[in-house]
């Protein structure tokens, strides 16, 4: 089991509950950990494909596109909003709806690293996507 380090802020009498769900997370096989703590289960191909293609957005399948055309790459949000067409108020409602869409799941990674924000998809994402543009 890999392991990170994180910061949060909570009151004070509530510190002592932090801890022990974090002991209970640490201590805690996948299998017994509640759903929104497990680590998410890969997305299938279909899961993939109806995420790619669901939607009406001119903007989401070009986001998306931009992160296929370079897979396994983390590429920073600010360009993306700029490969796209949009100020990163617009992408970021755009991608608000789109990952409701996607019940949460959406086909890519994302990551921030120093308060700047980063997206990727897989090697094996972006051949499944390839595959849906293609048909």
């Amino acid at each position: 089991m890999e392991y990170q380090n994180v910061t949060v802020t909570v009151p004070v009498t509530r510190v002592s509950d932090l801890l022990a769900f974090a002991a209970d997370l640490a201590r805690a096989s996948e299998d017994d950990l509640p759903e929104s703590a497990r680590a998410p289960r890969p997305l299938s191909p279909v899961a993939v494909r109806m995420a790619y293609l669901g939607g009406k957005s001119e903007h989401w399948r070009p986001f998306i596109d931009v992160l296929v055309d370079q897979p396994d790459e983390w590429v920073e949000w600010l360009a993306l909003c700029e490969r796209i067409g949009l100020r990163p108020p617009q992408a970021a409602g755009m991608l608000g709806a789109a990952e409701r869409r996607c019940g949460m799941r959406p086909p890519y990674e994302k990551r921030q690293v120093g308060g700047v924000i980063y997206f990727r998809v897989s090697s094996e994402i972006a051949e499944i996507i390839r595959g849906a543009r293609d048909d």
